[in-house]
């Protein structure tokens, strides 16, 4: 039986940075403010788990920036690697959870390589699945499903502060 787990909307993590942002503004110029948030994001580069993982998202990437014209992911940047802080973040925000993006990259078997998009190991429709409303799917080796979910609840933790 394959295990799934919840995702998350990324509109909360920008809406929580933002409050943070607004909160400390009585102590800070707005121009020190920005200084910090812009400097908490481009610290915050997605980790690569292996060299499948850096080809897997490049590769879908470059898919979504030539089928769709002048898309852009949720902060209104390109979808190039850099843009991302988690591997987590990337499947289950940009990915798995539009419809349009999914089966456009799903029919040309960018989704489900047969590896784990984590790790590289082998799956298959029998491994652990990350999906959205039970219908659309990433399968993940045992060791990725696991880096998945910690990503997934240090994402919650950041994003609602406990």
């Amino acid at each position: 039986m394959a295990a799934s787990i919840t995702g998350f909307n990324s509109y909360k993590k920008f809406y929580r940075l933002f409050v943070d942002i607004i909160m400390d503004i009585k102590n800070k110029s707005l121009e020190e403010c920005f200084r910090i948030s812009k400097s908490l994001y481009l610290n915050k580069k997605m980790k690569f788990y292996s060299e499948f993982t850096t080809q897997y998202v490049n590769e879908i990437c470059q898919s979504l920036n030539a089928r769709f014209e002048n898309l852009t992911t949720l902060r209104d940047q390109p979808f190039v690697i850099e843009n991302f802080k988690t591997l987590t973040d990337f499947l289950q925000n940009y990915i798995v959870y539009s419809s349009n993006k999914f089966r456009h990259l799903d029919n040309l078997g960018l989704v489900n390589k047969g590896k784990c998009p984590y790790t590289g190991q082998k799956t298959d429709h029998s491994s652990p699945s990350w999906s959205y409303m039970n219908s659309r799917k990433v399968y993940l080796s045992q060791k990725g499903h696991s880096i998945m979910q910690k990503e997934d609840e240090e994402n919650r933790r950041r994003v609602l502060g406990f």
